[in-house]
């Protein structure tokens, strides 16, 4: 028989798999699909995670107070402290919070001048002295509390010492604030009597006890 070079190419050629070059196109794309994927792939790295106690003290109160659905009001810190200004702080904050609140006491502060554990009350105005102020004279201490040689002051007092006056209940403690929040601060005791629910009975009892500030 005689051999046909040209018949057996032909038949070679012909048993060739017909899907090899569909094969190869595809894994062609995986690869590309693969490479993109690693291109697109978002960088966990790039996300920056501050630990929670790295947070300012301020954000962080206010962060987990919110969270707890705890009632905040507002004190007005001024003086050598580092960020002077009103702050926002939730029952029972100490003067030694809000001083941190604030960036810290500043070089000059005479820090054994004030009363740094003391506890605070709502719409309390606090300033923090330098040494130069009270060696010089120019400074008294206001006590935080509300009380000034032992009587509550009408003008800086908080609902929890007012309270503690006889007679004055939580009601007529919030109206007490609530009018000096509207007409000014107290300019003498008599004007206690101007307070809805205080009459005259009712301040000769407490006109002993209390006392205005400047």
């Amino acid at each position: 028989m005689r051999y046909d070079a040209g018949m057996h190419e032909h038949h070679s050629q012909a048993k060739k798999p017909k899907h090899l070059p569909w094969m190869a196109g595809l894994l062609l794309c995986s690869l590309v699909l693969a490479v993109l994927a690693l291109i697109e792939r978002p960088n966990d790295q790039a996300i920056p995670i501050v630990p929670a106690g790295q947070l300012p003290t301020e954000s962080r109160t206010t962060t987990e107070t919110a969270k707890a659905g705890k009632e905040l009001y507002p004190v007005y810190l001024v003086g050598a402290v580092a960020r002077p200004g009103i702050y926002q702080v939730e029952p029972g904050t100490c003067l030694y919070q809000l001083v941190d609140m604030a960036g810290g006491l500043s070089d000059s502060a005479a820090s054994d001048a004030v009363n740094l554990a003391a506890p605070l009350d709502k719409h309390q105005f606090v300033r923090v002295p330098t040494r130069q102020e009270v060696e010089q004279g120019t400074w008294s201490d206001p006590e935080p509390s509300g009380k000034n040689n032992g009587l509550i002051d009408l003008n800086r007092a908080g609902q929890a010492d007012l309270e503690t006056l006889p007679g004055i209940g939580p009601a007529t403690a919030r109206a007490i604030i609530a009018y000096r929040e509207k007409s000014g601060p107290f300019a003498c005791i008599e004007d206690l009597m101007k307070v809805p629910g205080i009459k005259e009975a009712r301040f000769e009892s407490l006109k002993d006890l209390v006392c205005v500030s400047g």
